[in-house]
C-alpha cells in the first residue's frame, strides 16, 4: 500500500490490523483507523522511499571515480597528499624563510619526514616493520652521494628535542597499554617474565661485551642494559592485529605479551640511566651510585606529581583531545624540564610513571581510553617517522667499521639467546599455556630498537 510519498512494504502482525485488507490502497494517514496506527508503531515495518535521492545521482555525475576503491588512493597519492606537502611547506618559508629553502635544517627535516612516510609504508607492504623502511630513508639521506647534503643538514638543537618528543609519544604509548587488572590477573606470570628476562639479557649482554670488546666493566654493563630492552614499537602493531582477529585470546596469550612489554621497556630504560649515571661519575662509585637514585627518585616524584594531578582534576566531561594533551605535555615536561635541570635520567620514568598513573585513575572513573589511544596513534604516525629517520641520518657508512658489526651481531645473538631461555623458564611458571603459546610469547620477545 502507498502512504503520501512513502511505500508500507510490508506488515508482519497483520492480525492487529484490524478489518483493513493488505491489499487497501491508503492515500493519507488519516484514512488508517486508530488500531492500525498502533500497530505500525509497535510492529516491525519496511519502508522504503518512492522518490530517488537526486542529490547523491548528482553528486556522482560530477565524481565519477569513487565508484572504484584504487582511484581514490591514486588521487590521494598524487593530488591530495602532494598539496597538502606544498600548503605546509608554504606556510613553513613564510614563517620561517631560508630554513625551509634547500640548504637548511627544516627543508632537510621535511624531505626525511615525507621519505621515511613512504619508504615505512613500502616496508609495510612488503610484510617488514615500518621502522626498518623509516631508518633506511634516513641511511639513504645520509650517505647517497648526490644528497647527501639533506641528511648533514639536520640541525642537533632541532632533531635532538624532536627525538625527545618521539620517545615520549613511544613511552606514553606503552604505558597506556598496561592495565593494573590484567597484571593482577596474571602476576604469577608478568612480572617475573620481563624482570627475568630483562635481567639475565643485561646480565648477558654485559659480559658478552666486555670479552668481545675489551669494554670497561662500566661501559659493558650500560651495553647490555641498553641490549636488554626489547622493541614495541616493532612488535605492538602486530599484537594489535593479532587480537583484532581474535587470535591467541583463548588464553590470554596476548595479554602477557602486551603488558609485559611496557614494562620491559621502561625497566631497560631505568637500567641504561643508572648504568650511563656511574659512567659518568668519573670514577667516584658511591657517588655515581648516590647521582643515579636520585635522578631516579626525582623522575618517579615528578611522574607521580603530574600523573595524580591529571588523573584527579580532569574528569569524564573533559574531551579526549584535552586528556591527550595533559598527557604528552606531562610526559614531555617530565623528559625535557629534567634534563634541562640537570636529571635528564629520571625523564624517561617520569613520562612512563605520570602516563600510567593518570591512566589507572582514569579508568577507575570508569573513563574509556579508546579516544586518548587514537590520539596517541595519530601522534605517533607523524613522530615515528622523525624518530627513526634521524637515527639512521646520524650512520655514516664511511666510518662504519664492519669487524665491529660483526663483533655486534654476535653479541646480540648471545643475548637474544639468554633472553629466549629466561623468557622459556619464567613461562614455564603458568600451567595455562601450551608450549606452543609460550613460543610466541618468547619470539614476539625478541625485536630490537634500541633508542639512546
Amino acid at each position: 500500500m502507498v502512504l503520501g510519498n512513502v511505500k508500507l512494504v510490508k506488515f508482519q502482525n497483520t492480525s492487529s490490523l484490524g478489518n483493513l485488507s493488505t491489499d487497501t490502497v491508503i492515500t493519507t494517514f488519516s484514512d488508517l483507523p486508530e488500531s492500525v496506527s498502533i500497530a505500525l508503531n509497535l510492529s516491525s515495518t519496511s519502508v522504503h522511499e518512492s522518490s530517488p535521492n537526486m542529490k547523491i545521482q548528482e553528486y556522482q555525475k560530477f565524481t565519477p571515480w569513487q565508484k572504484y576503491e584504487w582511484s581514490k588512493t591514486v588521487i590521494w597519492c598524487i593530488i591530495v597528499f602532494p598539496l597538502i606537502c606544498f600548503v605546509i611547506w608554504s606556510m613553513t618559508y613564510i614563517l620561517f624563510g631560508n630554513l625551509a629553502l634547500p640548504g637548511g635544517s627544516l627543508f632537510a627535516l621535511a624531505i626525511l619526514e615525507l621519505l621515511a612516510i613512504v619508504l615505512g609504508h613500502t616496508a609495510e607492504f612488503i610484510k617488514l616493520p615500518p621502522l626498518v623502511g623509516m631508518t633506511l630513508a634516513g641511511l639513504f639521506l645520509r650517505n647517497f652521494p648526490t644528497i647527501s647534503n639533506i641528511g648533514k643538514n639536520l640541525d642537533l638543537s632541532v632533531t635532538n628535542p624532536l627525538r625527545a618528543m618521539s620517545v615520549v609519544v613511544l613511552l606514553t604509548r606503552g604505558a597506556l597499554n598496561v592495565n593494573p587488572t590484567l597484571i593482577r590477573r596474571h602476576k604469577w606470570v608478568i612480572p617475573q617474565l620481563y624482570i627475568g628476562s630483562c635481567i639475565f639479557e643485561a646480565i648477558a649482554g654485559c659480559i658478552a661485551a666486555y670479552f668481545l670488546f675489551g669494554f670497561p666493566v662500566q661501559w659493558a654493563v650500560a651495553v647490555g642494559c641498553i641490549f636488554s630492552a626489547m622493541s614495541g614499537a616493532a612488535v605492538m602493531p602486530y599484537l594489535l592485529k593479532f587480537e583484532n582477529e581474535g587470535v591467541g585470546l583463548e588464553h590470554s596469550v596476548l595479554e602477557i605479551t602486551k603488558q609485559g612489554s611496557g614494562l620491559d621497556a621502561i625497566l631497560a630504560i631505568c637500567l641504561t640511566e643508572l648504568a650511563f649515571g656511574f659512567i659518568f661519575a668519573a670514577g667516584d662509585l658511591a657517588g655515581g651510585i648516590k647521582k643515579g637514585l636520585l635522578e631516579v627518585i626525582m623522575g618517579g616524584a615528578f611522574g607521580t606529581l603530574w600523573g595524580g594531578l591529571a588523573g584527579i582534576f580532569l574528569e569524564q566531561e573533559h574531551e579526549s583531545t584535552l586528556r591527550t594533551f595533559a598527557v604528552f605535555s606531562g610526559g614531555s615536561l617530565g623528559l625535557l624540564g629534567l634534563t634541562k635541570i640537570g636529571y635528564p635520567r629520571g625523564g624517561p620514568l617520569a613520562c612512563f610513571l605520570g602516563t600510567f598513573i593518570c591512566c589507572c585513575i582514569w579508568r577507575q572513573k570508569k573513563m574509556h581510553m579508546e579516544n586518548l589511544s587514537r590520539h596517541l596513534t595519530i601522534l605517533w604516525y607523524l613522530f615515528q617517522p622523525l624518530l627513526f629517520g634521524i637515527i639512521g641520518s646520524r650512520i655514516d657508512l664511511n666510518t662504519v667499521d664492519w669487524n665491529i658489526i660483526l663483533q655486534t651481531i654476535l653479541c646480540f645473538t648471545i643475548s637474544i639467546s639468554v633472553r629466549m631461555c629466561a623468557s622459556f623458564s619464567m613461562l614455564c611458571l603458568s600451567e595455562e599455556m601450551t608450549t606452543s603459546e609460550k613460543l610466541f610469547v618468547v619470539l614476539a620477545w625478541l625485536p630490537k630498537g634500541e633508542v639512546c
